[in-house]
């Protein structure tokens, strides 16, 4: 049965992988596979969905982490601090007699994937312990991920995440196109380089899996914010609206058909149905329009279906590797067919 590590590298843009920009991935990627098209994510193409689909395989009408933020009843909260409806990988290996680790550079994380089931989980109850490095935007950066990895017990447990911060943070921060972002994509290389040899003395029992959760497209600073919950009340229409990045979300909605009349919004789409007949639905702008002031003060942004593409790479030295890469490249792999692979690769009770 192999070790099984699923790398996540947030943000980073499929277009970007190759030779000359991340040779310590397409090293991977030769040795092993990938979809020459990438991966696709759930919507919203956010962090915190998309993470919680990677710790379940299911969708976010199943797991609800609609968003980033998500609504409690009463108001607009980080989904960390609620986390994934139903079953976690973290769970389903502990049944097995499985062990897990999760080392995430975005603390908050830790709720939003459940990963304080994990035998192992840093940083410890999602808050970052004194003194650790941090990126542009104040998460881990990836050299105390790296540093917490090698001194924790995490290489030697049977399922290992690892999620490194520092590509989302540099496009957010610079935006997808700019020098300083195509500098900082080779740095990030050479952190995955680190990682790869901490991994080493256990690579023939190894499947690693590196993907990332989205893309971002870059923010157009001359249009105008679109405010949905002004939206709302000036065409009349019910709902609880939040804004984020490229999305909007409004729970309790008259449902897509109607947000849709809205002027600024491109198109929207119900994730789901409530029992009162209401709808949780998503709405997305034109390109580079964000929803809400404060999220134009960035320069990468990231949440419509624009954003979506994933990179969908596997590697190691164990056997299964190569059915891994021939089910990669067979057809672009969603997002929630990754729990449901660990899961068959280490032969968990998953529920779906």
């Amino acid at each position: 049965m192999p070790r099984v590590v699923f790398l996540i590298e947030d943000s980073l843009p499929h277009g970007r992988v190759g030779p000359e920009l991340t040779p310590t991935l397409w090293s991977l990627v030769e040795s092993g596979g990938w979809n020459p098209e990438g991966g696709v994510s759930v919507l919203a193409s956010s962090t915190y969905p998309n993470h919680a689909t990677f710790a379940t395989g299911r969708d976010v009408a199943s797991h609800r982490i609609f968003t980033n933020d998500i609504w409690d009843g009463q108001q607009f909260v980080c989904s960390s601090t609620i986390g994934p409806v139903g079953g976690t990988v973290f769970q389903a290996a502990r049944r097995a007699g499985r062990s897990t680790a999760a080392v995430l550079g975005d603390q908050t994380m830790v709720g939003c994937m459940g990963a304080s089931q994990a035998d192992i989980h840093w940083p410890p109850k999602g808050v970052l312990p004194e003194g650790t490095e941090l990126d542009c935007l104040g998460y881990a950066a990836n050299a105390a991920v790296i540093d917490a990895l090698a001194s924790s017990d995490a290489l030697d447990i049977d399922l290992l995440y690892i999620h490194m911060n520092d590509p989302d943070s540099t496009l957010h921060k610079f935006g997808p196109d700019a020098p300083e972002t195509v500098e900082r994509i080779r740095e990030i290389d050479d952190d995955l380089a680190s990682v790869v040899e901490l991994l080493q003395p256990k690579w023939d029992e190894t499947v690693l899996f590196v993907v990332s959760d989205h893309e971002q497209e870059a923010v157009n600073q001359n249009i105008e914010p679109i405010d949905l919950a002004a939206e709302l009340y000036r065409a009349g229409l019910p709902g609880h609206a939040h804004n984020e990045g490229t999305i909007g979300i409004v729970y309790d909605s008259p449902g897509a058909a109607s947000i849709k009349t809205l002027e600024p919004i491109e198109d929207a789409i119900d994730l789901d149905h409530t029992n009162d007949g209401t709808a949780i639905t998503l709405a997305w702008s034109g390109p580079g329009r964000v929803f809400g002031r404060s999220n134009k003060t960035l320069a990468g942004q990231h949440g419509s279906p624009r954003t979506r593409t994933q990179v969908a790479t596997v590697s190691g030295g164990h056997p299964a590797v190569a059915n891994m890469a021939t089910f990669l490249a067979a057809k672009r792999p969603h997002a929630t067919d990754y729990a449901h692979l660990i899961a068959n690769l280490l032969d968990l009770p998953l529920n779906r």
